[in-house]
């Protein structure tokens, strides 16, 4: 008997099939805009297994609508790729701080300002949710939603819009495609 003609009497899956279907529109929306933005290549693409796997999540949590994951994960492709390609010029060793990192590859030229001042504006988004804050502080999402006077989860999409804008940004511009 085909087990996958018969539909569930789980309730779990039942509901989650609901959930699936709820969401469905949103998700597809997401890909399109993702698909827009993201690295298109012919053939191979090798790196770290960490570098890959935080490009990869990072896009997947975006599609699924974890905006705060998909920001976080995109700035830390943004910080593996300024920290490799310092250590590669010689102007670094690995374990520089992302502040640092920013401000050394500014100096040396080896970004566009642009990139690395998005670079620093995702820094400084992230830090209250890697690093905690006081409850005032003017970078947590309570004070930015505030002050922005738009719904927290408006707030955390964009960001992650803009994170993985500026993620793809710096994977071209390592890959040199583009450049």
């Amino acid at each position: 008997m085909d087990t996958d003609a018969v539909p569930s009497k789980d309730p779990l899956i039942q509901a989650l099939e609901q959930s699936d279907n709820w969401r469905r529109q949103e998700r597809a929306e997401r890909i399109r805009w993702v698909s827009q933005h993201q690295v298109e290549f012919n053939g191979m693409i090798s790196g770290s297994v960490e570098l890959i796997s935080l490009l990869n999540e990072a896009r997947e949590c975006f599609v699924e609508g974890h905006y705060i994951a998909s920001m976080v994960l995109a700035t830390a492709v943004i910080e593996h790729l300024l920290s490799e390609e310092l250590v590669s010029a010689g102007k670094a060793k690995y374990g520089i701080p992302f502040d640092k990192a920013i401000q050394v590859a500014k100096d040396e030229g080896l970004f566009p300002a642009e990139m690395l001042a998005h670079a620093d504006t995702l820094r400084v988004i992230r830090n209250p949710f890697a690093h905690r804050k006081p409850d005032g502080h003017p970078h947590t999402l309570g004070n930015r939603y505030l002050s922005q006077k738009r719904h927290p989860n408006l707030v955390v999409q964009k960001d992650a819009q803009t994170a993985l804008i500026a993620m793809y940004g710096f994977f071209r511009h390592a890959l040199k495609i583009g450049a």
